[in-house]
């Protein structure tokens, strides 16, 4: 599964790890928000999920190696096996506010393992929208991880302050579009070609759910 946005559209869609903004560093890394960790019901049982920290780094790296090069080609819009330490820091590295990172793990101690990842970084134009992106493990896919990822990470950029949060998703990829179409969230799409962009409204979140 995959996801990423801006406007218009760039031809070659970037992913998200790889955007080349400042990283987060300081407290902030651990100052993670207590509202964004919950678990959640599955089809395979109960699943955390929750905000990454550095803590995570070997387990986002192990979690990416370990999908189909289908789900990687989704999620990162190219043929990568693993990311690279730079990348692996946009994903770990953040401030909880413009960008974010959640972390879907099945199991507990030493058996508990990422099964699936949703991300949003802020973008400049406009500063009140942002990528959005989930992916979720081959094994844990078809299982309702991907919907309540999805919606876990729209909550939290709503909640921190954003007003619209935009997914570039592959035509083909028909899984993630049916999951989008199966939400409730107020969204509008367009194509581009090969790429579906799907642009979520988070101000109507609330009165969408009424």
């Amino acid at each position: 599964m995959l996801m990423p946005l801006s406007a218009p559209p760039p031809a070659s869609p970037v992913s998200l790890p790889d955007d080349g903004m400042p990283l987060a560093g300081g407290p902030a890394l651990f100052d993670v928000p207590a509202a964004r960790r919950h678990v959640v019901p599955t089809a395979r049982g109960p699943v955390l999920l929750r905000p990454v920290t550095p803590l995570d780094t070997h387990a986002v790296d192990r979690f990416v190696r370990g999908l189909s090069p289908t789900s990687r080609f989704r999620r990162f819009h190219s043929a990568v096996h693993r990311l690279t330490d730079r990348q692996l820091a946009g994903v770990v590295d953040v401030d909880h506010r413009g960008r974010e990172t959640l972390l879907a793990v099945a199991g507990s101690g030493a058996a508990a393992r990422v099964v699936g990842m949703g991300q949003y970084l802020v973008q400049s134009h406009p500063a009140d929208s942002v990528d959005l992106a989930v992916v979720v493990d081959d094994d844990w896919q078809r299982l309702g991880l991907g919907r309540l990822l999805l919606e876990a990470t729209v909550d939290a950029a709503r909640e921190s302050g954003f007003r619209t949060a935009t997914a570039y998703v592959q035509a083909e990829n028909r899984a993630m579009l049916t999951l989008l179409r199966g939400t409730r969230l107020p969204m509008a799409r367009s194509n581009e070609g090969a790429i579906v962009e799907v642009l979520i409204d988070l101000t109507r979140i609330g009165a969408a759910a009424g």
